[in-house]
């Protein structure tokens, strides 16, 4: 049996003190508990220092060394248990009783604000083509366009008919000695020449936009990918949300614990990730029974798209509830007669702490 390593002492001793202190800064109600521990036994190990004598502690016999350890370690134990810490006692420890720091707040806060108002203008940026708003924009530049066209084609067809008629004066001064009819018949034919000429670029642009109008139609309108694709950023929008919404009232509410800051990175992927779930549920009529007889679960065209986003961004903004819901859902679909077992996830502790120590979720 290796002898215990004084360091390790040491630690036990520097944390048994750092919690005799957190205890008593506490009030009198931690003094209180304080006076039921009995910590004499540091002062026992240490003697007259302030830090462990290594050769002193070097020879002891190994069970004495064993035996001060487990009863330090008990001390300890004790200690935290009054002071209602259950987790680790470093204060660098993600997963310590420590407060969020200034600098942790003020990057997770950065981070929130900036994701939600990214998401927002992207959501804005794509919200034609996921609404199919921007398809009937699409067919009535293609009308306007086919309507251009139109009109420039009557246009160079009236030029081409001053052109013919033009040429054919031309043709009749030619039998004449006048010179000066011929030359102001030729003239006249030239302009006549230009104009049409400017009628038919006029007319050849209108085509192309006509044609490049009526393609776009094609791409308008929302589809499977673009509805799929709002359904998961609104989720995210949501998550960010909820992220923000809940940072703002934990700090004021000078509550927001180290410990708690994963979780911030959670919300907004858990929101995206959790959106195309309940859309599909919608989808198929689980969540909304009545839909599946309207719209069968298989067109864009027959779906209520707004709903469906809101649904999406509410996934996202309360997604505790959403998971609630899903499993409801899940039970009920398959539902089993045997009875529940304890490690139901209903009995599970909440992330972060005990009910005991008044935890609660963000």
């Amino acid at each position: 049996m290796a002898n215990v390593e004084a360091t390790l002492i040491q630690n036990l001793i520097d944390e048994i003190q750092t919690l005799i202190m957190e205890i008593k800064n506490a009030g009198e109600a931690g003094r209180t508990k304080l006076k039921d521990i009995n910590v004499a036994l540091c002062q026992d190990v240490l003697g007259n220092n302030t830090k462990l004598n290594t050769e002193d502690w070097s020879k002891r016999a190994e069970d004495e060394q064993y035996t001060l350890h487990a009863r330090l370690a008990m001390i300890r134990d004790s200690l935290r248990t009054a002071a209602g810490l259950d987790g680790p006692t470093d204060p660098k420890h993600i997963m310590s009783g420590e407060y969020a720091t200034t600098g942790a707040i003020l990057w997770w806060a950065s981070i929130g604000f900036i994701l939600t108002i990214l998401l927002l203008f992207i959501v804005i940026w794509r919200w034609g083509k996921a609404t199919g708003t921007d398809f009937a924009q699409r067919v009535q530049a293609a009308s306007v366009a086919v309507r251009d066209h139109d009109a420039a084609k009557d246009k160079e067809t009236k030029a081409m008919a001053s052109l013919a008629e033009a040429e054919r004066k031309v043709k009749e001064t030619k039998e004449t000695q006048d010179d000066s009819a011929k030359q102001k018949a030729q003239q006249d034919r030239d302009e006549k020449e230009r104009q049409a000429g400017a009628q038919r670029a006029l007319r050849e642009a209108a085509n192309t936009e006509a044609l490049a109008a009526i393609r776009a139609i094609r791409e308008g309108g929302a589809d499977e990918a673009s509805v799929l694709e709002m359904v998961i950023l609104l989720g995210a929008l949501g998550g960010s949300l909820h992220l923000v919404g809940s940072l703002v009232k934990y700090v004021g509410n000078r509550q927001l614990k180290r410990s708690w800051l994963l979780y911030y990175f959670y919300t907004p992927v858990a929101g995206a990730a959790l959106a195309p779930i309940v859309y599909m549920l919608l989808r198929v009529g689980i969540l909304s029974p009545t839909s599946s007889s309207t719209s069968g679960g298989s067109t864009i065209a027959n779906l209520n798209l707004i709903a469906i986003y809101a649904f999406a961004a509410l996934s996202g903004l309360f997604g505790k509830t959403a998971l609630d819901k899903l499993a409801e859902v899940f039970k009920t679909i398959f539902r089993s007669g045997e009875a529940s077992t304890k490690d139901s996830i209903g009995s599970e502790r909440p992330p972060g702490g005990s009910t005991a120590t008044g935890a609660r979720s963000p």
